[in-house]
């Protein structure tokens, strides 16, 4: 026996002050990240968008186009840090809907049933793939009442505009209503899944932390602020429900507690659709690159430039008056070195 554990303590083995945990978990993120598998040649219902009066809103569809091409960029390690937050988020909520939910309902999540779609005609067909989050059933008919979309707030200046300011993120609610189309084409004869898109903030705020002009909307609205000694202390935890319907014309329109009146929105099935056919088949077929995502909210309002945060950037400043293949080939150069730098 004690030959056995000599030759046991013969590896050097690491000790707690050379063990560097950190680079450990980066470096299982960075295996876990190079092991997703791409899925070219079908449009994912997570790069989402619409085209709406020529603008295009949502995910640019540039880069939907890439991806639809099985071209990405790895997401930086600490974006991976935050997201697996959200990630685990469908893991919560399936517990507590499961002691929760009231029989006959019964929650399932996107491992438990299917969401694909096709759409358009001829050289407009695409096809579609998504992962909805969570779908609420009715048990004996197996029948679909509820879809969330469930989204985790990491950052102020988005709890800032999602809570205080009532603005759901327009890629979030055009995720949102996609899901709740292509839900009830599969599962309830064309009917449109009831959906609600759902933010989570699980952190608690400090407010003198907070930047001013999020600080301010905090104050002066109140809602889940921590008060101490006539001191506005902290924001709680809280959950903000978004709940979407559509319109007898066909337009969507959002509702939130804090609203006096549901919002109408110019989004519908073929603003959708139109954008997957551009991702799909009209950038190659017309080699056209197409306009830059706007600025514009869906409400009209003043929203981020989405091409000052994309990896791409560079890619579409410098190759801008190329065609789609060459734009193309040359996002895929600098997507390949961005992955060799990350292994």
């Amino acid at each position: 026996m004690g030959d056995i554990i000599l030759k046991y303590w013969d590896f050097d083995l690491p000790t707690a002050d050379s063990f560097d945990l950190v680079q450990c978990l980066k470096t299982g993120q960075n295996v876990i990240a190079n092991a997703r598998e791409a899925k070219p040649g079908i449009v994912r219902g997570g790069s989402i968008g619409a085209i709406i009066e020529d603008r295009v809103h949502g995910t640019c569809h540039r880069k939907a186009h890439l991806r639809y091409h099985g071209i990405e960029t790895p997401l930086d390690l600490e974006i991976e840090l935050m997201t697996k937050q959200g990630e685990k988020q469908e893991e919560i909520w399936m517990a507590e809907l499961a002691a929760g939910l009231p029989d006959p309902l019964v929650a399932k999540d996107q491992t438990q049933f299917e969401c694909t779609w096709t759409a358009g005609e001829g050289p407009n067909k695409h096809h579609g793939s998504g992962s909805p989050d969570v779908v609420i059933w009715e048990r004996d008919t197996d029948y679909p009442v509820l879809g969330l979309e469930l989204k985790n707030l990491s950052s102020a200046s988005k709890m800032k505009s999602v809570h205080y300011e009532l603005r759901p993120d327009q890629t979030n609610l055009i995720q949102a209503a996609n899901y709740s189309l292509r839900m009830g084409d599969l599962y309830r004869n064309g009917d449109p899944l009831p959906y609600q898109l759902v933010y989570t903030s699980r952190n608690i705020w400090q407010v003198f932390s907070l930047p001013e002009k999020v600080k301010k909307i905090v104050v002066e609205k109140g809602w889940d602020v921590d008060w101490k000694y006539g001191k506005p202390m902290s924001v709680l935890p809280f959950h903000r429900v978004y709940h979407l319907k559509w319109a007898e014309d066909g337009f969507l329109h959002y509702w939130t507690h804090g609203l006096s009146a549901w919002v109408p929105t110019k989004l519908n099935r073929d603003a959708i659709d139109h954008y997957y056919q551009v991702v799909s088949t009209q950038m190659d077929r017309e080699n056209n690159l197409g306009p830059r995502p706007t600025t514009m909210h869906l409400d009209g309002s003043t929203a981020y430039s989405p091409c000052e945060y994309c990896d791409f950037k560079v890619v579409c400043d410098s190759y801008e008056n190329l065609s789609v293949t060459e734009w193309r080939d040359h996002a895929k150069i600098f997507a390949d070195d961005m992955w060799k730098e990350r292994k």
